[in-house]
């Protein structure tokens, strides 16, 4: 699966994202880049990342490890560490703080870093394709405005840590992404899509005609977007959260339709498993950009486990989940 998804030529981007810290995201993409030295590859992050402990917990991390001739994104304190095993190819202010691209000279072991903002991490990984990168992996988040779900990033692995709680507790959440990525996509000629995609509202069809509306937020304006479900559109374009408490008051509204329930990503729709459930069986509900988990990474270590329930952890969430192909992060 792991080689499929690096010799496939049409993926240029990856996206690396956890369902809780500690989820083993560094030690993949360590073993990413050992497993294919063969590719060109650039790393980027959306933090900081290869710091040698968790400044939250204080927990020894592994540092990033850097094969010769690839590309990352760095900080000066990177840079000035580093000296001579790196080579400068571009330096760039992103929202006002100085990034640097590097290519390793030799075998490293270093920190990596990103921009801020989304904008600015497309933009980063743009340039890192254009200077010469085959694949640009990015150690992401799973949070709905990450680029993991921007339609520039063509695949995700998706690293189900054991630290994220009880096996019962990570196989539950994994049946709840399930019903995310499974909620299919909308189609649209380049240029709807690009309008919708780009904006930052609401927006409605009625007689194939798109119209935009003044809600940017389903936050506190549940009674304009009411008022707008009584016009009875053919669909509806939500680029915002949808959540627990909206999906109290709003459902009563939505249930039944005929209409469909855009969404700009499924992790807008940030709901429990049972209330997804209930939105998808009575409700039209697809998306935009799809959610493009193309592959499962399993971490079963965590501070608090002992080798004993690492293996069984390991066992439950595969007999659980026989559908779908785990790699192990610690066999890589």
């Amino acid at each position: 699966m792991l080689d499929t998804l690096i010799s496939t030529r049409s993926i240029k981007t990856i996206a690396l994202v956890g369902i809780s810290k500690n989820s083993g995201k560094t030690t993949l993409l360590n073993g990413i880049l050992k497993h294919a030295p063969q590719i060109k590859w650039a790393v980027m992050s959306t933090g900081l990342d290869g710091e040698t402990s968790d400044r939250l917990y204080k927990t020894p991390k592994p540092r990033v490890f850097m094969p010769q001739g690839a590309l990352y994104c760095a900080d000066s304190s990177s840079l000035d560490h580093l000296g001579s095993r790196v080579r400068i190819l571009s330096s760039e202010l992103y929202s006002g703080r100085k990034l640097w691209i590097l290519q390793a000279e030799e075998d490293l072991e270093t920190e990596i870093t990103g921009p801020s903002n989304v904008s600015d991490q497309i933009r980063m990984a743009k340039e890192l394709l254009a200077l010469g990168a085959t694949k640009v992996l990015i150690d992401g988040s799973l949070d709905r405005k990450s680029i993991a779900f921007e339609d520039s990033v063509h695949a995700i692995i998706l690293c189900v840590g054991a630290s994220f709680g009880t096996k019962e507790e990570v196989s539950h959440e994994l049946k709840r992404l399930n019903l995310m990525i499974n909620i299919p996509q909308s189609y649209f000629t380049p240029y709807r899509y690009k309008k919708l995609r780009e904006s930052g509202s609401i927006a409605w069809c009625r007689n194939q005609t798109w119209q935009r509306s003044e809600i940017t937020s389903l936050i506190g304006h549940e009674k304009q977007f009411r008022d707008l479900m009584a016009l009875d559109p053919e669909a509806v374009y939500i680029p915002t959260a949808y959540t627990s408490l909206l999906h109290a008051r709003l459902f009563p509204f939505l249930k039944g339709k005929e209409r469909n329930l855009i969404f700009r990503h499924p992790q807008c729709i940030s709901l429990s498993y049972r209330e997804l459930i209930e939105f998808r069986r009575d409700c039209r509900v697809s998306c935009l950009i799809p959610f493009r988990v193309k592959l499962y990474a399993l971490n079963p270590w965590s501070v608090a486990r002992s080798p004993e329930d690492a293996t069984e952890f390991r066992y439950y969430i595969r007999k659980m989940h026989i559908e779908k192909t785990f790699i192990d992060i610690m066999e890589l």
